[in-house]
């Protein structure tokens, strides 16, 4: 059975004339597999009922997997991929996929080890940042520090997330409280 939200969106072909053609069953399976985890149901109904990305608020850069939409060169397999490449520096979740750019580098990301996970807020300003000793002139890349406080929950689910879009009620900055994978009552069962 297919999420209801995917009814709902495709109710409203004026959201969606960005969109990029529906994923395919095997771009599905080869999202995953480069991925190393499975797609929530909802992301994935997403995906191959509405469109592989491209489409949303704002600048309407929901982010798709393999063949999908890209932002800034990324899809959802070569963001993740990259964030999770550099742990010291990134501090990146397992299993949390950003699937939203608002611009400015802040982003909406998914808790993927549950089945419809919280929706974070991203935003990289929300890193402690300092510049290495022996760099007092600052010309090299910053040391990331405490990444997780740069989420803040933004939806108790994607749904929930389309949902506030679809009502014309999105919004780039998310007052939510702090989030982590430890604060997630869902998170720490699955």
């Amino acid at each position: 059975m297919v999420h209801r939200i995917v009814e709902r969106l495709l109710a409203r072909p004026e959201l969606l004339r960005s969109a990029s053609a529906r994923m395919t069953r095997a771009e599905l399976d080869e999202t995953e597999r480069q991925l190393g985890f499975d797609l929530p149901q909802t992301l994935r109904d997403i995906y191959v009922h509405v469109g592989n990305g491209g489409f949303g608020p704002h600048l309407g850069l929901f982010m798709g997997g393999v063949n999908g939409f890209e932002d800034e060169g990324y899809n959802i397999v070569t963001h993740y991929q990259l964030m999770r490449s550099q742990p010291e520096r990134f501090g990146w979740p397992e299993k949390q996929l950003t699937f939203f750019h608002w611009g400015c580098a802040c982003r909406c990301t998914l808790d993927c080890t549950v089945s419809d996970g919280a929706v974070a807020y991203h935003d990289p300003g929300y890193f402690e940042t300092r510049f290495a000793e022996d760099d007092p002139d600052h010309v090299g890349d910053p040391v990331f520090e405490n990444a997780l406080p740069a989420f803040r929950l933004d939806a108790e689910t994607l749904s929930c997330w389309f949902e506030r879009w679809l009502a014309g009620k999105a919004r780039m900055a998310a007052d939510g409280l702090p989030w982590s994978p430890d604060s997630d009552e869902r998170r720490r069962k699955a």
